[in-house]
């Protein structure tokens, strides 16, 4: 019998085949989801508010998700001193390094920059109710402007390093605490145009306050000292809690409360007119840490106290009690400003942070610093594809594509630069600025070269006739510089009266200017 040979017979697997391509289309969809995810990452740009701490889905989907907004380089020219705000807490200025001076107009939501007209480092800004009348301070100069920062005039203090400045009286009367081996407290009676000395042996003072009458004040460093009778004259006064460096000081309208910080999280604190000083501790075991400003609403209840690290604490109770809040940041801060209720307020520091809050400091939102750019001038041409500009610390960039693209130009200088202009082959140019700058290029802008100026004032703006020999500049005290041969000598011309000059403009042939 015949063996049935045994047949095995494949039914084809069609489910399975299905059940693998469908798994394949899924990794090559998940695989395109992840390459425009990533895509749409890299053209997302810093979110401008990393600490608001509610956003929309919108907001949620246009910025990155930042854990640490606080440890993000920022791209601003450097350190902020002082801010200061009109009464509609809408008007401000900012002042810092470098002779910055940042102005906004809308409760600090964007800022520009202003020509100071100086380089040096400004410690303090001081506001009317309107912020048209400003007072700005700092290493041997007072700036004062009475149209909100469009011009500013220097009325020199030499040899002084002006730390704070305490303006009353509607702008006529002011006192100014700093370093000097002269006097470190000077008081003016005029709007500053003359500044007469206090004698003292104190050893260097940063921080200024008075009552709502200008008579009593106090001014803090090394010690604390007093004055009854408007810084006619001022005393001493005995501070037993501590031996450390007062940064600041802050005191209610009625001059009875007053409270001065600095090193070593000092905190100290008058409830008798400064006849007694009491320490505050602000929190329990703290770190070594320097506080670098205290502010306090007129009636003595809600404060604020700042430093390093990026702290900022906080009281409702006069200062019995205080609580830490969340800047969002950890840089140094240093100037502090709020509204008379206490809810509005402004706190600036290292790296040109800006932060504001307004809810008395419950959420603080950062300002990006990127947001301004410290550039004073630009040149374009003709066609609107070439541009030039220039600022603080010698900046200068450069576009060729109508501003699509920026490149940073080597200028040779770190003095601000205030004025730029290019003649039509968009090859020579000059840019002028502080301390007499003059600089020219010939190969538009790839190398630059300093040119002897007669004088080393702020010069503010320049112009070429159409053949690249004929020039003028023009600056402060009505200087006005001409030349005849393209900028390689420089002669002096002084208009009267003697104003700071902004603007030049001459005619292609040179003649009519």
């Amino acid at each position: 019998m015949d063996a049935t040979p045994d047949i095995k017979t494949t039914v084809p697997k069609a489910g399975l085949t299905g059940a693998r391509t469908i798994r394949f289309g899924w990794i090559l969809l998940s695989i395109l989801i992840a390459l425009i995810a990533g895509f749409v990452a890299l053209l997302q740009a810093p979110d401008p508010q990393p600490t608001k701490p509610k956003k929309s889905f919108l907001e949620w989907l246009r910025y990155p998700v930042e854990t640490n907004p606080g440890l993000r380089l920022q791209s601003g020219p450097g350190q902020l001193n002082s801010i200061a705000f009109g009464g509609n807490g809408k008007d401000g200025l900012a002042v810092g390094s470098g002779g910055i001076i940042l102005a906004s107009t809308d409760g600090g939501e964007t800022w520009t920059a202003q020509n100071s007209g100086v380089s040096s480092t400004l410690w303090d800004v001081y506001c009317d109710a309107t912020c048209k009348q400003a007072w700005v301070v700092g290493n041997g100069t007072i700036l004062v402007t009475n149209d909100g920062g469009n011009h500013w005039n220097a009325r020199r203090l030499e040899a002084v390093d002006v730390r704070r400045i305490n303006v009353r009286k509607g702008g006529t009367a002011a006192w100014a605490v700093g370093y000097s081996s002269l006097s470190n407290i000077w008081a003016t009676r005029d709007g500053g145009q003359t500044w007469q000395k206090t004698e003292n042996q104190n050893s260097g003072l940063e921080g200024l306050c008075s009552d709502e009458q200008g008579e009593r004040g106090w001014a803090v460093g090394k010690s604390i000292l007093r004055t009854m009778n408007g810084g006619a004259s001022w005393s001493v006064q005995n501070v037993g809690g501590t031996s450390a460096f007062l940064l600041a000081v802050s005191c209610s309208s009625d001059g009875q409360h007053a409270w001065a910080v600095g090193n070593d999280n000092t905190v100290m604190s008058t409830n008798d007119g400064g006849d007694h000083w009491n320490p505050v501790s602000l929190e329990p075991n703290p770190p070594p840490r320097q506080l670098t400003n205290v502010e306090f609403t007129s009636d003595g209840r809600r404060g604020w106290v700042i430093g390093e690290d990026g702290v900022i604490f906080a009281t409702v109770d006069g200062g019995r009690t205080w609580a830490k809040q969340v800047s969002g940041t950890n840089v140094y801060l240093k100037g502090l400003r709020f509204d008379a209720e206490g809810k509005r307020g402004w706190v600036v520091g290292g790296s040109s942070t800006i932060l504001s809050t307004k809810d008395g400091g419950l959420s603080w939102v950062t300002r990006a610093s990127s947001a301004f750019s410290h550039l004073f001038s630009i040149h374009l041409d003709t066609a609107g594809t070439a541009a030039t500009a220039v600022g603080t610390a010698g900046t200068i960039i450069a576009t060729r594509d109508g501003g699509v693209h920026w490149a940073s130009q080597s200028s040779g200088t770190d003095q601000g630069l205030y004025g730029v202009y290019f003649l039509p082959d968009n090859q020579r140019g000059w840019a002028v600025g502080q301390a007499g700058t003059i600089i020219a290029t010939n190969d538009g802008g790839a190398n630059w070269t300093a040119q002897k100026s007669p004088l080393a004032v702020t010069l503010n703006a320049v112009r070429f006739n159409s053949n690249g020999r004929q020039g003028w500049v023009v600056g402060s005290s009505g200087l006005v510089l001409t030349t005849n041969n393209g900028g390689q000598e420089w002669n002096m011309q002084q208009l009267q009266p003697r104003v700071t000059l902004y603007s030049v403009y001459f005619e292609p042939e040179g003649v009519r200017g």
